[in-house]
């Protein structure tokens, strides 16, 4: 529902299904949209589609706080410096988030100690924290009340990558406002871009919310 709400996001999934209609003969559940999305042609055409007006990247936000405005001298050769700094920003703010498929949950367990049966009322989480692993592959494990050593479930993983590493605007419990209710009322005032980057900041691109 999040990726159909405006048109430029549904004629991205548009056209990564009419690929892979046209590459394969793959139902579209056995294709991997995520193949599809990151092939230079694609992301060529993406880019066409989008344009890449400066004046539109770096424009007012409504709902952005106001930065003071700074003056500088500049030479020539400074000012030109400047304009490719300002260029990558645009083209970074320009990236759009990855099509993928919606993660599945996978749980795994791999021990069952009966001695550590009843040492606890609750559930402990453990998290990987070694320096230098992306966030999506650090190991997660739980250990359960009755001894049971897993791998942990999509929603433990979130909330221990939330806690341990932090990203800001994001919660541990989804806002109300992607609640169906208080959604329709939000699209119903067409604040579309504000529900776009709100849930571009809680969810993940494989998340069923975002995906939904």
């Amino acid at each position: 529902m999040l990726r159909s709400i405006i048109r430029p996001s549904t004629c991205v999934r548009c056209l990564i299904n009419r690929i892979q209609y046209n590459s394969t003969n793959k139902s579209k559940s056995e294709t991997d949209p995520s193949a599809v999305f990151i092939r230079k042609d694609v992301q060529d055409l993406l880019t066409n589609i989008t344009g890449f007006d400066l004046s539109r990247i770096f424009r007012q936000r409504t709902n952005k706080s106001l930065d003071r405005i700074v003056y500088k001298y500049l030479t020539d050769k400074q000012l030109k410096e400047e304009q490719d700094k300002t260029i990558e920003r645009g083209q970074a703010k320009l990236q759009m988030p990855p099509i993928l498929s919606e993660a599945k949950e996978n749980v795994e367990v791999l021990e069952k100690d009966e001695m550590l049966s009843g040492f606890s009322s609750s559930k402990h989480l453990f998290i990987d924290i070694s320096l230098g692993i992306p966030i999506r592959n650090r190991l997660i494990v739980a250990r359960d009340v009755d001894g049971t050593l897993r791998t942990a479930t999509l929603d433990e993983k979130r909330r221990m990558r939330q806690i341990y590493f932090p990203i800001s605007g994001r919660e541990l419990v989804m806002p109300k406002m992607f609640e169906e209710e208080y959604l329709e009322k939000i699209l119903e005032r067409g604040d579309y871009e504000f529900i776009l980057d709100r849930a571009c900041t809680q969810f993940e691109p494989d998340d069923e919310e975002y995906i939904r």
